[in-house]
C-alpha cells in the first residue's frame, strides 16, 4: 500500500476536520495529538514485516533491529524459506526470549534449522510522527490516513470538552449552562470521530480479529497475509 502523505498533509487535514475550532487549540498540541492518533493506531494496526535469517543450526537467532520489545510480535515462523507449499513451523515449537540483558531472541524448542533460510513475519509500529526517525516521518498506508486524522481529531474533542468542563464560573449561572453544553458539544463530536475511526480501519473489537495485512517484504515485494486472531 502506498504511503504518501507527508506531516504537512496530515496537519492540513486535521485542522479542515477540526474547522474553526482547531484555533483552540495550539500547532504545538494538534502536533502532539497527531502523534498520540499515530501511537494509537499503530497498536491497532502494527505493520507487518518479513525478513530472512539465515539457519545456522543454532537453537536461537537475533531477532531483527527493528523488533519493538513492547508492541512486536511474531505472525509465523517459516523454515525452509521459500518452498512451493511453505513450510510453517507450529507455534508451540518456537518463542520469543528475552534475555536478562533486555535483548530478544528468537528461539527453537525442539530442533535447530540447518539449511536455508527462517522466514520470519512480524510486526513493527507505524510511525507518524513530524520529525525523522530511522523509519522517517510517517508508514501509516495512505488508505488510513483519515483513520489517524479521526483519530486525532477525536483526541482534539475530548481535549476541548475537558477544557469547557472545568472552566465555568460557578458565580455566574448562564456560563456554567454554557460551558457545560459546549463541553457535552465536543464530547458529542469525539464519539463521532471514534465512530469514523473504527469504520475506516474495519476492527472488529469483539472478535479481536486483525484480518488481512499489507505485508512489506525484507526484499522489496508483498504479499497479502492473514492471521485470524491476536496473540
Amino acid at each position: 500500500m502506498a504511503t504518501t502523505k507527508t506531516w504537512p498533509d496530515f496537519q492540513a487535514q486535521l485542522k479542515l476536520e477540526l474547522k474553526t475550532d482547531a484555533a483552540r487549540l495550539t500547532d504545538p498540541e494538534l502536533d502532539q495529538l497527531l502523534s498520540r492518533a499515530g501511537e494509537i493506531y499503530a497498536k491497532d494496526r502494527p505493520r507487518a514485516v518479513v525478513t530472512d535469517i539465515p539457519a545456522t543450526s543454532a537453537f536461537e537467532y537475533a531477532v531483527p533491529s527493528d523488533w519493538d520489545g513492547d508492541d512486536s510480535f511474531v505472525l509465523q515462523v517459516e523454515h525452509p524459506a521459500g518452498e512451493q507449499d511453505p513450510s510453517i513451523i507450529p507455534d508451540d515449537e518456537w518463542m520469543i526470549y528475552r534475555q536478562a540483558t533486555g535483548t530478544y531472541k528468537l528461539r527453537f524448542l525442539e530442533t535447530s534449522p540447518n539449511n536455508g533460510a527462517i522466514r520470519l513475519t512480524y510486526t513493527i509500529p507505524h510511525v507518524l510522527k513530524s520529525t525523522p526517525t530511522p523509519n522517517g516521518t510517517n508508514t501509516i498506508p495512505d488508505s488510513a490516513f483519515m483513520a489517524a486524522i479521526y483519530k486525532a481529531a477525536q483526541l482534539a474533542c475530548e481535549s476541548l470538552a475537558a477544557q469547557y468542563a472545568k472552566t465555568s464560573d460557578p458565580t455566574i449561572a448562564a456560563d456554567v449552562v454554557n460551558y457545560r453544553t459546549k463541553s457535552q458539544e465536543f464530547s458529542d463530536r469525539a464519539k463521532d470521530f471514534l465512530a469514523r475511526y473504527g469504520e475506516t480501519i474495519k476492527k472488529d473489537e469483539a472478535a479481536g480479529e486483525i484480518g488481512e495485512w499489507d505485508v512489506l517484504m525484507a526484499g522489496g515485494g508483498r504479499q497479502m497475509f492473514h492471521r485470524p486472531k491476536w496473540r
